[in-house]
C-alpha cells in the first residue's frame, strides 16, 4: 500500500518519501498517476481510493473510486486502503495543526 500512502499524503499537499524504497521514482510520480503507465489497474485503483477518501467533499469522485476499487482489489485490500489514506491524513492534520518543524534529514543533504 505504499502508493496509495504517497498519494494521499501528496493530494493533502505534503509528501512522504522512504528513500530506501525501490519504488521511489513511482512515489515521486503519484501526483500524476492518472498520466503515467507506471502503475497497474489494481494500483490505480487504489490511488484513485486515497484520493477519494482524502477529499471527502466530492461525493461523486468517492462513488467512481469506490466501484473502480471494487472491482479491482478485494474487501481487505479496500479497506486497508481507506485506512491507510485515513491514518496519514490524520497524521498530516496533526502535524500542520501542531505547527511540528519538518528537520532535514542531514543524509540527504548534498555532499561538499
Amino acid at each position: 500500500m505504499p502508493v496509495a500512502v504517497t498519494s494521499a499524503t501528496e493530494t493533502d499537499g505534503r509528501i512522504f518519501i522512504d528513500r530506501q524504497s525501490r519504488d521511489a521514482y513511482r512515489a515521486l510520480t503519484a501526483t500524476a498517476w492518472r498520466d503515467t503507465a507506471l502503475f497497474s489497474p489494481r494500483e490505480r485503483a487504489a490511488l484513485a481510493l486515497a484520493e477519494a477518501t482524502t477529499r471527502p467533499a466530492d461525493i461523486g469522485a468517492q462513488d467512481a473510486a469506490y466501484a473502480e476499487a471494487r472491482a479491482a482489489l478485494s474487501d481487505d485490500e479496500i479497506s486497508a486502503a481507506i485506512w491507510v489514506a485515513i491514518t496519514m491524513n490524520a497524521f498530516n492534520r496533526v502535524s500542520v495543526m501542531s505547527k511540528h518543524p519538518v528537520h532535514r534529514d542531514p543524509a540527504s543533504s548534498p555532499r561538499e
